[in-house]
């Protein structure tokens, strides 16, 4: 008996010792199941950048001053997704052409071309915008004009309108003159008197056209006489007088109407075309008068002994 409790207890205590490394074991064991660890989170998107531009329209034809059109740009970013709230900065390449508003609204000045580009950081986009001024009308001025004297010149201006009424900036003008004998006038639109008379003078621009009247029409600026003086050495005998009448410019006034007057018609008479005739001894005026212009020259009358006669011829 005390054999049998003995091995009992050897068994048991062979028993423990072999369940020791089986226990420890199994708490190490990789196979022994574990809490889940918790899943990472997703990488934050990458913050949008604008990467492109797109501008409508894509070109643009203005045709009066202050014409204007509305461009409007999209902005994409790296993903090629609209960025809605994206800020876009407006320019022009010629403002003197068409400026470009904050906000994209074009206006037209003058013929020309401008680049209009719309930035949003570092992506941006072009358009062209071409303004062809349509010619709407043409104003002259003066709108007439009288010239006294030859070689007298006078300027006249075209003023280019649009079909809004707008002045057109550095317009093409050509001049014409419909009796260049009378006046000419200069591709800038100086008109010369040439001789008496009328001419029209015509600015053309596209299809619009104006005229100016010019008139040319010499004052009498002066009259020389010659000759300047005449001495008569016999009553009966004559002196042709010729009147010059001279204009402003000292240039000869064609057709101009000379009268004829004498001091003292008892000395010496003058006939409507300037003759002088000797008629006693003394000193006369001869006078030529046109318009409001006069010159005078002294005519003498000193009669030379030619010969002698004597009454009677003989006598006893």
């Amino acid at each position: 008996m005390g054999l049998n409790n003995r091995f009992l207890r050897a068994m048991s205590i062979l028993l423990f010792l072999a369940l020791i490394p089986l226990t420890t074991c199994g708490k190490d064991s990789p196979t022994s199941p574990r809490a889940p660890e918790p899943t990472p989170p997703p990488p934050p998107p990458p913050t949008p950048v604008a990467n492109r531009v797109a501008i409508s329209p894509s070109s643009a034809n203005l045709t009066t001053t202050g014409q204007t059109i509305q461009l409007s740009a999209r902005v994409f970013d790296q993903n090629n997704a609209q960025m809605s709230a994206a800020v876009v900065t407006w320019s022009s390449s010629a403002v003197d052409v068409a400026t470009v508003s904050g906000q994209g609204l074009v206006t037209a000045l003058k013929n020309g071309t401008a680049t209009i580009t719309g930035r949003s950081g570092n992506a941006s986009a072009s358009i062209t915008v071409t303004v062809t001024l349509s010619v709407g009308s043409i104003a002259i001025e003066p709108a007439s004009a009288t010239l006294m004297a030859l070689g007298e010149t006078v300027q006249l201006t075209a003023t280019v309108l649009d079909r809004n009424g707008q002045s057109i900036a550095g317009p093409v003008v050509t001049w014409t003159s419909s009796a260049a004998g009378v006046a000419t006038v200069s591709t800038q639109g100086l008109v010369t008197a040439v001789k008496n008379g009328t001419a029209t003078i015509t600015a053309r621009s596209g299809s619009a056209s104006a005229t100016s009247k010019v008139t040319v029409m010499q004052s009498v600026g002066s009259i020389v006489i010659e000759p300047a003086s005449a001495t008569l050495m016999a009553l009966g005998e004559t002196v042709q007088l010729t009147a010059t009448v001279l204009d402003p410019n000292r240039l000869p006034v064609a057709d101009a109407v000379v009268t004829w007057t004498s001091s003292d018609d008892l000395v010496a008479t003058v006939s409507t075309q300037g003759l002088v005739t000797a008629v006693k001894n003394g000193v006369a005026a001869i006078t030529a008068r046109s318009g409001s212009a006069s010159a005078s020259i002294p005519v003498t009358v000193m009669q030379s002994v030619g010969s002698i006669v004597i009454e009677p011829a003989s006598a006893t």
